[in-house]
């Protein structure tokens, strides 16, 4: 995740730039390590949907979904987004861990931004919600996460999400 914070915006700006390529190299290498053991499952679960129903390439799908699966969480990973904040540099460890929770999510929300990545995407149709809802549901209920979200958890996220 710092390796990610550290050079995705440098990655994406300047492909050229072999260090920050490199650093995205080890960040994809050390997420594919990790992926099975921290608790991703809500966000694959409805990033899954999104690119089976429209074909919106996985990275993108995750991307736009994260920031809400987050704060759909914050309360019970409280603890663990407060200190990715720290980790970051978006916080200092004496700060409140609500408040540095909340950090975390808005550094995601920002270098999102930064790079690029729409906050919604008009090819996400309301009348899909409630197949995407329930195939997301279902996907979901097999991983293990903080907070497993309800029909109506996941048509908000899709309702943030779509254009």
């Amino acid at each position: 995740i710092k390796l990610i914070f550290e050079h995705l915006a440098t990655a994406c700006k300047d492909g050229k730039n072999l260090d920050a390529r490199s650093a995205m190299t080890m960040a994809a290498y050390y997420a594919g390590l990790a992926i099975n053991q921290v608790n991703v499952g809500n966000v694959h679960a409805i990033a899954h949907q999104l690119g089976g129903k429209y074909g919106i390439p996985h990275g993108l799908a995750n991307s736009l979904v994260l920031p809400h699966i987050l704060e759909f969480c914050r309360e019970e990973a409280q603890q663990p987004l407060a200190d990715l904040a720290v980790l970051i540099g978006a916080g200092n460890a004496d700060e409140d861990p609500a408040a540095l929770a909340q950090k975390f999510i808005q550094a995601v929300l920002d270098l999102r931004t930064e790079v690029g990545i729409p906050d919604q995407m008009d090819v996400i149709k309301r009348e899909d919600f409630e197949a995407i809802s329930e195939l997301a549901i279902k996907e979901g209920a097999a991983y293990p996460v903080p907070r497993l979200p309800d029909r109506e958890n996941v048509m908000l996220i899709l309702n943030k999400i779509s254009g």
